[in-house]
């Protein structure tokens, strides 16, 4: 009784530890423990946190715990993560779960995920990003900025945006530190 007492409070312990961790820091303890070991851990953290930790773990620990979640767990990370960084956690699964993972999705996200999952891993297609942010050349710097700022969301780790002309047509890029401290009625292109 006293060993049981003493395992529940050392796993109790362990768990508001491991999700007090930023994610990279719980992924780093995680890949530290034994396989057995990190199974429990990894139980022991909460659902939240499951996506940005699988994000920082290395691919053969990930490929481990992800096939521990059951497919609603699953769907809800494709809600929660970037389809580039969901596509990556779930091709590795078999094909008929990753189809049914796929249709609990909404439509635009399962497209995105499909498309990101159809080219061969290791190609420019599959790590490409899908988001991508651009501005019309004939733009000023400000108008620029305040089409930036209406955006919904921007990428996480945006530094620059394609420059386009009226047709889409790529003319070039243009950093964000040059958007921001350019004369706000010089045009962008």
């Amino acid at each position: 009784i006293v060993q049981s007492l003493l395992a529940r409070q050392h796993e109790a312990e362990l768990e508001k530890k491991l999700n007090k961790l930023h994610p990279a820091d719980a992924a780093f303890v995680l890949e530290g423990l034994p396989q057995s070991q990190r199974l429990t851990a990894w139980r022991l953290v909460d659902r939240e946190l499951h996506g940005a930790i699988l994000l920082e773990l290395s691919a053969p620990v990930c490929a481990s715990l992800v096939t521990l979640l059951d497919e609603p767990q699953l769907a809800a990370l494709g809600q929660q993560m970037d389809s580039e960084d969901f596509a990556g956690l779930i091709q590795q699964l078999p094909q008929d779960m990753v189809s049914r993972i796929l249709s609990r999705l909404d439509s635009r996200e399962r497209i995105e995920v499909r498309s990101i999952l159809a080219f061969p891993a290791g190609s420019v297609g599959s790590l490409m990003q899908l988001d991508v942010v651009s501005l019309y050349a004939d733009s000023t710097l400000e108008q620029g900025i305040a089409m930036l700022r209406h955006r919904q969301n921007l990428p996480e780790q945006l530094t620059a945006v394609s420059v386009v002309d009226r047709n889409n047509v790529l003319l070039g890029v243009l950093t964000l530190d040059r958007l921001i401290v350019g004369a706000g009625d010089t045009t962008i292109g």
